[in-house]
């Protein structure tokens, strides 16, 4: 007998999180530093990214998610530019894998809500890791703005979820907006696209994660920031929706849209 499909009720695209997580989120602080660039710190990250990181996480995805990547060579057009990634978000631990996979030997950063640093004794691993927190107060966004501009000045890689919350194995792209896109406005760093697609395994239940990488696409510079941002946000949305039609062939987890009240009443 077949083991019966899981299925997850969902209201709002935009909102809904099934991510299981239950972290308390705890403020940044004043003491948190957005940049830290001493030498000893330097010397810390570059061992536990290049050193520890990179083959525990690579052996992760390929035992536990046997995920692959169909064209990760598409990425090395930045060269030593910086650039930006967007990704649709269907994995709690492995989306924080597969950027910083795509992007080697670049070094890739993470935009991530502050949840992820509220346990404070790792705070420094995720910090040499690449986690950039989104601020939640005037300072902590000035300095979050200028953490991302100064990793792109340095020929980094910058990568965010426009999604926001994880929906796990989704086949599918959620709708969001183009305020992950501002970055790009100045046409300045190229924006590359990742789409993690599921295909079935001949032997296993639980799929396989295929990354598709495109671009690389430019804002163009003709238009003001609001118009590019708007501009990149439906190159992306259209590009992982294209991918996802072609090669994700493998339904994992059932979604069905929940009917609320004010829907019936309509």
């Amino acid at each position: 007998m077949r083991d019966k499909q899981k299925v997850i009720y969902y209201t709002d695209e935009k909102n809904d999180d099934f991510s299981g997580l239950k972290i308390q989120v705890r403020p940044l602080g004043e003491s948190y530093r957005y940049m830290r660039d001493g030498r000893l710190f330097r010397g810390f990250e570059w061992v536990f990214y290049y050193g520890i990181m990179i083959p525990v996480v690579y052996m992760l995805q390929k035992v536990y998610c046997h995920q692959k990547f169909a064209n990760r060579k598409v990425l090395r057009q930045a060269k030593k530019q910086g650039c930006f990634i967007v990704s649709n978000h269907t994995q709690v631990q492995s989306d924080s894998y597969i950027g910083p996979l795509a992007a080697y030997p670049k070094k890739c950063f993470i935009i991530s809500n502050p949840h992820v640093l509220s346990v404070r004794f790792m705070r420094l691993g995720m910090q040499a890791y690449g986690v950039i927190p989104l601020g939640s107060n005037l300072e902590e966004k000035k300095a979050f703005l200028h953490c991302v501009e100064t990793r792109l000045n340095q020929g980094k890689a910058v990568i965010v979820y426009p999604e926001a919350h994880v929906w796990p194995y989704y086949t599918k792209i959620r709708d969001f907006d183009d305020q992950c896109f501002w970055y790009l406005g100045k046409g300045r760093n190229p924006l590359f696209v990742l789409t993690n697609c599921y295909q079935k395994r001949r032997f296993f239940k639980k799929p396989r994660i295929v990354t598709y990488a495109d671009g690389p696409f430019y804002a163009d510079p003709d238009l003001t920031t609001g118009a590019a941002a708007k501009q990149l946000r439906d190159i992306a949305y259209a590009t992982m929706c294209k991918r996802v039609a072609e090669h994700s062939t493998c339904e994992y987890i059932k979604y069905v849209k929940k009917e609320t009240e004010s829907s019936v009443e309509k």
